[in-house]
């Protein structure tokens, strides 16, 4: 898995001036995994019994949604 999974530390991508931690494994079709909300949500915490099983078989792709746990804002984007 990507990054320190251990931690809930994936990857982090920058688009539109905001970034947003991710995990990623596996290798072929995409699966994008998206979480639900509340206190303590973040993709790691919904899919980290997932990721694995899925990623024998697919490339699983799993971001922070906006506003949870490793998501990010620029000052100057107002977000």
């Amino acid at each position: 898995m990507s990054g320190n999974a251990e931690a809930g530390r994936g990857k982090t991508i920058r688009a539109l001036e905001l970034d947003t931690n991710y995990h990623e494994a596996g290798q072929g079709q995409a699966v994008l995994l998206l979480h639900g909300s509340g206190p303590g949500v973040s993709a790691w915490t919904n899919w980290k019994r997932v990721i694995p099983v899925l990623a024998e078989y697919f490339r699983v792709m799993a971001p922070d949604m906006a506003g949870v746990w490793l998501y990010r804002t620029q000052p100057r984007s107002g977000l």
